[in-house]
């Protein structure tokens, strides 16, 4: 069974463009998921992760304005940042933002692509979510991370997310920690 890779993807371009993607997508999906012959208007696809950069893709496709398109969903692995590398060679006035992440493959990153080119900026999850947007990063670590720290009895300074916080915020995490685990005693 795959892992699940979380996709965010906005594709911004002129109307025409958008509106002939939109429909090329919403003509390929099969109960939410993309088929990649459809949508590529090939016979067959040899390899799926070299041309695709995953074997499924199950999205919900919204039309956010006339010049935005928005893709959000799940594909097996890793993102289908070479599929949306080759849309792009196709429809190279378009611009792709991709966000993607991981967690059970401890990954996470966003690209941009247009013009067929990528480029994709590639981390581990929790360094990912400091980089991106940190405000959201610590919100996690604290709301969710921490219970789990608790109940699970593990060492803060262990954590995969404990080196990517500032160090106020890793104070703070300690304290929140140690007044805790004193309630708890």
């Amino acid at each position: 069974m795959a892992n699940y890779c979380s996709n965010y993807i906005a594709i911004q371009g002129n109307k025409e463009d958008i509106n002939t993607l939109h429909e090329r997508i919403e003509k390929s999906l099969d109960n939410d998921f993309v088929c990649f012959t459809k949508l590529l208007q090939k016979d067959e696809i040899k390899d799926y992760y070299t041309e695709l950069g995953t074997r499924w893709f199950c999205i919900d496709l919204d039309k956010t304005d006339e010049e935005t398109l928005t893709i959000t969903g799940d594909s097996a692995w890793s993102p289908a940042l070479p599929l949306f590398t080759t849309l792009s060679k196709e429809f190279p006035k378009l611009h792709i933002e991709y966000d993607y992440e991981e967690g059970g493959c401890d990954f996470g990153g966003w690209a941009e692509i247009s013009n067929g080119e990528c480029n994709d900026n590639c981390f581990k999850y929790w360094e990912y979510h400091s980089i991106r947007d940190y405000h959201l990063f610590i919100m996690k670590v604290f709301e969710d991370e921490l219970p789990d720290v608790i109940e699970t009895s593990y060492e803060p300074e262990g954590t995969a997310f404990f080196q990517y916080l500032k160090e106020d915020d890793k104070k703070k995490f300690l304290e929140n920690y140690q007044a805790e685990i004193k309630t708890r005693a």
